[in-house]
């Protein structure tokens, strides 16, 4: 596969960074609030424990991202730019989403309002 210059990955990356957030709603509303309720229930449920059953979503989303930050070592380097922006948006995600909105991991900030 052909190498794009430095500036091409990180366009993509970015690129695929902000995409992410499309495919999240869709995945959510679609999939989570669909078929996958089963696993997603979990979460709009006090949780028992440290874990809920909707945390396999995060096992589950980054095996794609794996597999192309794998792929892009071996011979496909946009695929490491790809595999790294859905990455980036998965840390991104928990860091908000789980530690600052649900509070999830024990942190000083408080938003200032629910949303």
């Amino acid at each position: 596969m052909e190498a794009l210059a430095p500036l091409g990955y990180v366009l993509l990356f970015l690129a695929v960074f902000g995409g992410m957030e499309a495919v999240a709603w869709l995945m959510h509303r679609f999939l989570m609030h669909g078929p996958l309720w089963v696993l997603h229930e979990s979460h709009h449920r006090p949780r028992g424990g440290r874990f809920e059953g909707n945390d396999l979503f995060g096992v589950f989303f980054s095996l794609p991202s794996i597999v192309l930050i794998y792929l892009g070592t071996h011979g496909h380097p946009p695929a490491l730019a790809v595999g790294l922006g859905m990455t980036a948006y998965g840390f991104a995600y928990f860091g908000f989403h789980d530690v600052i909105v649900h509070r999830r991991v024990s942190v000083r900030f408080r938003p200032a309002n629910r949303y």
